[in-house]
């Protein structure tokens, strides 16, 4: 007997009305729990697939990562994999072989999600402290700091303002994007964490902001992107 939403077998349906794999079912119950888009925050429908596209922002859901986190040992297809995926949570949480940090080019983390950047891994703050010193650090263009020891492999340092007190602008995100791509793809990197970069102490609105993200970083079929919305969105 097979599943009637996605066709997988399954040995019987229980107390089910209906034949429904646990996959299917356990999903269900979960999406009548998260029902909102992490992109733009407006109503999805209550009973959504795992490749449920928003109509409003056309962000994917992010369902089957909240199923997955929840029932470790539930797993999609290959097929059904989602390369780009809004996420809730933390980060540091991610898994991601690399991590992004926004960053001024004066060289100080002294708030913010640069700070915690700085308190877990002190060599990544004097390798981007030498950087901005020695006056190589541009707008626009990333830094990274290869890890020996452990996860996270790599971090990239991205500038989104000059002085530390400035506002961040949507410009040196842009650029800083670019920049980005480049070294994904010069470096191989298979999967990576995205926070709402400029959007925190940089003053940025995140609805103008994400659009740009998923732009330059959704057409990867081979690297798994996790952005990080700011908290409350």
């Amino acid at each position: 007997m097979g599943c009637y939403q996605c066709g997988r077998e399954i040995a019987g349906v229980g107390y089910r009305a209906t034949p429904v794999c646990d996959f299917c079912f356990l999903e269900d119950i979960i999406n009548r729990q998260f029902c909102r888009c992490l992109g733009c925050r407006k109503p999805l429908p209550a009973r959504s697939s795992a490749r449920l596209r928003c109509r409003s922002c056309g962000t994917l859901t992010v369902q089957s990562s909240v199923l997955r986190h929840r029932h470790p040992n539930i797993q999609l297809d290959q097929k059904e994999k989602v390369m780009f995926e809004l996420m809730e949570g933390s980060m540091f949480d991610s898994g991601c072989e690399a991590l992004v940090c926004p960053v001024n080019t004066e060289g100080v983390m002294g708030a913010g999600l640069a700070l915690k950047f700085k308190q877990l891994y002190p060599g990544y703050f004097w390798d981007y402290h030498d950087w901005c010193e020695n006056r190589h650090a541009t707008l626009g263009e990333c830094h990274v700091w290869v890890n020996a020891s452990s996860n996270p492999k790599h971090i990239i340092s991205f500038p989104t303002k000059a002085h530390w007190a400035n506002p961040s602008e949507q410009r040196w995100v842009d650029s800083g994007l670019d920049s980005l791509v480049k070294m994904i793809d010069y470096m191989d990197i298979k999967s990576i964490a995205v926070p709402a970069l400029g959007c925190g102490l940089g003053g940025l609105s995140w609805g103008t902001i994400y659009p740009l993200i998923h732009q330059k970083l959704g057409r990867y079929k081979n690297v798994e992107v996790k952005v990080y919305p700011p908290r409350g969105n």
